[in-house]
């Protein structure tokens, strides 16, 4: 997975990178969130003129399929979000 920073005005549907806190420290945006107009807004609220963001390699592509091929990807729902590939199978868990 590739991460970088990206101008607002090239972040709209976008993977968001990392979690965004207000300046309360409340969570504003989760991670993995595709970046909306609304979204952007309330980075710019916040004075933000650049987020960074993730997107997905070729060899992340090529991997996933090859451990979906050998039936290794299993998905779960629970209240956090988890990437483990440590031991060659994918893991993912849904956010709630």
């Amino acid at each position: 997975m590739k991460f970088e920073a990206v101008p607002l005005s090239e972040a709209k549907g976008k993977m968001l990178g990392h979690n965004i806190a207000r300046t309360d420290g409340q969570r504003l945006l989760r991670k993995g969130k595709p970046l909306t107009n609304e979204e952007l807004e309330k980075l710019r609220a916040l004075n933000r003129t650049s987020v960074d963001v993730a997107s997905l390699e070729p060899d992340d592509v090529e991997r996933l399929a090859q451990i979906n091929e050998q039936g290794g990807i299993t998905l779960a729902t629970m209240l956090q979000g988890q990437l483990d590939s440590g031991n060659g199978d994918i893991h993912a868990r849904h956010f709630v």
